[in-house]
């Protein structure tokens, strides 16, 4: 009886540590699959985000397109200029408006048509009913094509350069004088002045 107890013990003795040997590689081999699967597990986590972020992130407000210098430079083209019309026996002089009060002021008469005087064979004047703001300046000489204010209610147009110096506020410059000389031959002509957009 005693020698077969000792063989049941050996026996049981014998069976646990071999499931205990079993149950080792077993937990070894499932700890290093669970490693193997964790870098895994974990590029696959972060992938979808990446992916995500880079498919359906919306544009940041920084990245809506703005009005540029070559938009607002086309724009300002396409502003409207100004411009002062005279009329002379028919013959259409385009004319650049001065920054002055005294431009403003005849710009609010018009349209307007003036019987003009000759002046020394230079410019025709026109006496105006109203005073207007002066703004003199000096001039040496005076080129053909200038609109002048003498005083503060003279307006000369000169057809002809005048070396004569004297003060007069701007009021527009022709662009183009070529045949004012001839248009405004005469002693007294009819002129007419109005404003065009261009």
């Amino acid at each position: 009886m005693r020698k077969r107890a000792i063989l049941f013990i050996t026996a049981g003795a014998l069976l646990l540590s071999l499931a205990a040997c079993n149950s080792q590689p077993t937990n070894s081999s499932q700890k290093s699959s669970q490693k193997g699967n964790e870098p895994v597990s974990s590029i696959s986590s972060v992938i979808p985000e990446d992916s995500s972020k880079v498919v359906g992130e919306s544009p940041s407000p920084s990245a809506t397109p703005t009005a540029g210098p070559k938009e607002k430079t086309e724009s300002s083209q396409n502003e409207e200029e100004v411009l002062l019309q005279i009329t002379v026996g028919g013959q259409v002089f385009l004319a650049d408006l001065a920054s002055t009060e005294a431009a403003q002021s005849l710009s609010e008469m018009l349209p307007m048509s003036l019987e003009m005087s000759d002046w020394q064979s230079t410019a025709k004047v026109f006496e105006l009913p109203s005073v207007m703001p002066e703004a003199a300046e000096e001039y040496s000489q005076v080129p053909a094509g200038q609109l002048l204010l003498k005083g503060s209610g003279s307006l000369y147009l000169f057809y002809q350069t005048s070396d004569q110096p004297e003060n007069y506020t701007p009021i527009a410059i022709i662009q183009d004088p070529t045949g004012l000389s001839q248009a405004l031959s005469g002693e007294t002509m009819e002129v007419s002045f109005q404003l065009i957009m261009s």
